[in-house]
């Protein structure tokens, strides 16, 4: 059992305070082979605070994975992987309103499939029906691709480039660096206002110029507002 240096009462090896005295006590201390704790032991010492690491801003100008957060996304992720460099972070992603892709497919095929049965019941005749299910088959078919092409549109920002990526078989890619976006402006409908939804345009500085355009998405003021704090973050690090 080991014992207060200051007043020898005997003390529980993990206190740190001395219940007799008040002196602290080293934490852990163990009884040594003579009874007591010698009283030459600086008890009170700490050891010396180690100075904070320094980060050398002219080595490192990419700002720190751990200063941005995930702004989350829109429907389920098909962000490629495979284009991000080493130390790149994907932060948000978003993609076109599925129910606007299917609006146009759906309303076509309802309006040719009333067509079609307001036709067989003033003819009724079989072959109307074939009719009927071909037009089924190939609304059906359109809805599918619509489907497709909305799923492999991805609109995305990381901790160094915006993103716009379209197509299934032959795909369209265009990025901007976080330090070639000139503005983020929204174009939103009167409908679009009454759904919430808008187009969000990246516009970029330097000779080319190109304009990041992503159509139909879901709180267009909110995602401006994110890409804003993102170039924003990154500029405050670069």
């Amino acid at each position: 059992m080991p014992f207060c240096p200051k007043c020898g009462s005997g003390v529980v090896e993990d206190d740190n305070y001395c219940e007799k005295c008040g002196a602290r006590l080293r934490r852990g201390l163990a009884r040594p082979p003579g009874g007591r704790v010698p009283i030459d032991v600086e008890i009170n010492s700490e050891p010396e605070p180690t100075p904070p690491a320094t980060v050398d801003r002219g080595e490192c100008k990419e700002p720190q994975a751990e200063e941005f957060k995930d702004y989350g996304s829109y429907g389920p992720s098909a962000f490629p992987r495979g284009i991000l460099t080493e130390g790149e972070l994907p932060l948000y992603e978003t993609r076109p309103l599925l129910w606007i892709r299917m609006m146009g497919p759906a309303s076509l095929m309802l309006m040719l499939m009333a067509l079609s049965l307001i036709l067989y019941a003033y003819v009724q005749r079989m072959e109307v029906i074939f009719v009927v299910l071909a037009v089924w088959a190939a609304g059906m078919a359109w809805m599918g691709l619509t489907w497709l092409r909305w799923k492999y549109t991805i609109y995305a920002a990381t901790n160094r480039r915006v993103i716009c990526q379209t197509g299934v078989v032959s795909k369209s890619y265009v990025d901007c660096p976080l330090s070639k976006v000139q503005t983020v402006y929204v174009e939103v409908s009167v409908f679009g206002r009454m759904n919430d939804f808008g187009t969000v345009r990246v516009a970029t500085a330097g000779e080319a110029k190109v304009e990041i355009e992503w159509k139909n998405v879901k709180s267009p003021t909110k995602t401006q507002r994110v890409l804003n704090e993102i170039i924003d973050k990154y500029a405050r690090n670069s």
